[in-house]
């Protein structure tokens, strides 16, 4: 992609020798190379001038997705390819509809990385999809296994990928942590056209952990062996097992998608904590290990909203208990 001497966006295969093109990010001129042989391309004269090339190195299959994904776009969208942000000085793979901007991020980079690029869109008004390789995304059976990567990627709980051979493009909607960085998930194939629109958030209750998946989640964190495992300190101060574990307690919550504390572990700590009459709401926020996620809630809104499902967990499991007596 270059631009021409009036300034529209022009690709390789579309520009004409002989015309003056310049770099969309530093304006300097570059050299169409064309033939029977070569792919078609736009070169620098000296490329170390260019912050595109300071930025960020692509390879030939993100090259060849990003040119893909900008022709099938371009119908119904205003789109932009390579679309430098001055305010910023971050590069768009894509920028669709000036608001949003499209990222193919098809090796790991630092979370971080990922939640500042994330934030430098955020600052100008930008909304951003990353868009991952679906290949390197593991699943298991009902679960999908995210990477810290790829958890730093997702957006409203929704982690994108595309398939490098037939271009689909497919949301995996988080549904519920099942512990072990373990998710619930449902997967569903878009339409590219579609990225830009709106996805609605799914309204999700509580979903109960089987048997199995509890005795997963212990013997984990007894493979540990930490001397401060509170999931295993908080079992053996009640005296708790996996059977004897009050019902209410072995339930995920919407809410847990957003931290890295084992399932029972938070929900151990305000029982243990609310039967001695010792909960401590700074000491609950203190454990609470939030994931490296933009946008995410600080500790003090991320607690209460756990309170909150865990409160509606106890309530729901007494009303059961109540329709039950009466029944009998």
């Amino acid at each position: 992609m270059a631009v021409d001497e009036n300034g529209g966006q022009v690709l390789a295969d579309n520009a004409k020798k002989g015309r003056h093109y310049f770099c969309p990010v530093c304006d300097s001129r570059v050299t169409l190379k064309k033939g029977p042989v070569k792919t078609a391309h736009f070169s620098h004269h000296h490329i170390m001038d260019c912050m595109r090339y300071l930025y960020k190195r692509e390879s030939v299959a993100h090259l060849e997705l990003k040119h893909d994904l900008y022709l099938a776009l371009t119908p119904d969208h205003h789109a932009a390819m390579e679309y430098y942000l001055p305010e910023i000085e971050q590069i768009a793979d894509l920028l669709i509809n000036e608001s949003l901007a499209l990222e193919i991020q098809l090796s790991t980079i630092a979370p971080q990385l990922i939640l500042d690029r994330t934030g430098g869109y955020a600052s100008i008004g930008i909304d951003v999809i990353w868009l991952l390789d679906h290949a390197s995304l593991k699943a298991e059976g009902e679960y999908i296994i995210p990477t810290h990567f790829q958890l730093a990627c997702q957006k409203a709980c929704k982690i994108y990928t595309i398939d490098f051979k037939t271009k689909d493009v497919y949301i995996h909607h988080l549904r519920h942590h099942a512990g072990g960085g373990r998710f619930y998930f449902k997967k569903e194939r878009v339409d590219v056209k579609s990225l830009p629109d709106h996805v609605p958030p799914e309204h999700l209750g509580a979903r109960q952990l089987s048997t199995v998946e509890l005795k997963r989640i212990i013997s984990r964190e007894r493979s540990r062996r930490t001397v401060q495992n509170l999931t295993l300190t908080f079992l053996y101060q009640m005296r708790l097992t996996v059977e004897t574990l009050p019902e209410y307690l072995k339930y995920t919550t919407p809410a847990e998608r957003l931290i890295a504390n084992p399932p029972l572990e938070w929900k151990l700590f305000i029982y243990y904590h609310l039967e001695r009459g010792t909960f401590n709401m700074t000491l609950f926020m203190e454990m609470l290990k939030p994931r490296l996620i933009h946008g995410i809630s600080g500790k003090n809104v991320l607690a209460r909203r756990l309170i909150q499902e865990y409160v509606m967990l106890y309530n729901s499991h007494k009303r059961s208990e109540l329709e039950i007596s009466h029944d009998n």
